[in-house]
């Protein structure tokens, strides 16, 4: 049994059947390589503002790209049975973090003032080197429908590699814990520090390339928008213990979550960001099914399961 668990917000169930080898090989040229990024978001108790933060690590002096900041993840390995499984395992081996929940796919900013920065230019890879461009594929689920889900795609050794970030809450009864060999530091970091490179208290923050920095800024506005962050905890509930989507409430160590709970805990309770998510989800569904199955018409003369559409 694998260590970690999560559980998946509904527009992303559609990838829990589809192995990663069908999004790399769904694109044309396909993709040489194939990664995850998990974007952790965690609104702290104990402050007057609760200002939502990111957790971020920072690469060991060692390694490529030294001592630059990236959020967790990772390659997608051959022993993963879908994107979801390769970012949980991602995120447990890099962080510690055991229990994660999955909220949607992020692309990077589109602000003007964010990719006309002039910070970029002492970070990792230059973003004409890097050619990063953001992409959609359409994912049908085995039982029907489909899901939309954002694809980062940059230069990398020459070839074309692809990265599928998600946005993430933790239960935080697990402590953060990084192998020094692969990152020096790790914190918890507001959007002003991520969007101006500038830490709480001194100190530079300089991250891998554009389109990351892109990505951790677009974790926060999307985080908003499906309400994983920006409200008000409603209810407790706990984190399922099993790798399935989950929509529902369950009870953990005996205590029961129903419906009607009052308020009674803030982030700091496992699994509380679940619930208040809930309408946030169904909204996203709405609002996105109408553009999923045009665009799935349109590629359905694609490979089945996963199609590609022009951006």
């Amino acid at each position: 049994m694998a260590p970690y668990t999560y559980t998946t917000s509904a527009p992303l169930a559609p990838l829990a059947s589809q192995p990663p080898e069908a999004l790399s090989s769904s694109r044309q040229p396909p993709i040489a390589r194939l990664m995850t990024s998990v974007l952790v978001l965690r609104q702290p108790r104990g402050e007057a503002k609760g200002r939502p933060r990111v957790l971020l690590l920072r690469r060991s002096p060692a390694d490529s790209y030294p001592l630059k900041w990236e959020a967790p993840g990772g390659s997608v390995d051959a022993s993963d049975a879908s994107l979801l499984d390769a970012a949980a395992r991602e995120l447990w081996e890099e962080t510690g973090l055991r229990e994660s929940r999955l909220h949607a796919s992020v692309g990077t900013t589109r602000r003007p003032e964010d990719l006309d920065s002039p910070l970029v230019a002492n970070w990792g890879i230059e973003p004409e080197d890097e050619d990063a461009k953001e992409e959609e594929a359409e994912v049908e689920a085995e039982g029907g429908g489909t899901t939309t889900v954002k694809m980062t795609t940059f230069l990398e050794t020459g070839e074309t590699w692809g990265k599928v970030s998600f946005l993430a809450t933790a239960s935080e009864s697990d402590a953060v814990a990084t192998d020094p060999r692969e990152h020096v530091e790790w914190g918890w970091f507001t959007e002003e520090e991520v969007r101006t490179g500038e830490r709480k208290g001194g100190g530079a923050l300089e991250f891998t390339s554009q389109a990351a920095w892109g990505s951790i800024l677009e974790s926060f506005r999307i985080g908003r928008e499906l309400g994983v962050v920006g409200v008000s905890p409603t209810a407790v509930t706990a984190l399922p213990r099993r790798n399935q989507p989950s929509n529902q409430p369950s009870t953990k160590a005996g205590v029961s979550a129903p419906r009607n709970t009052p308020p009674t805990a803030d982030l700091a309770s496992p699994g509380s960001w679940l619930r208040r998510s809930r309408l946030a989800e169904m909204t996203y569904v709405a609002a996105t099914w109408p553009t999923a199955r045009a665009r799935f018409a349109w590629a359905c003369r694609s490979r089945p399961g996963v199609h590609f559409a022009n951006k």
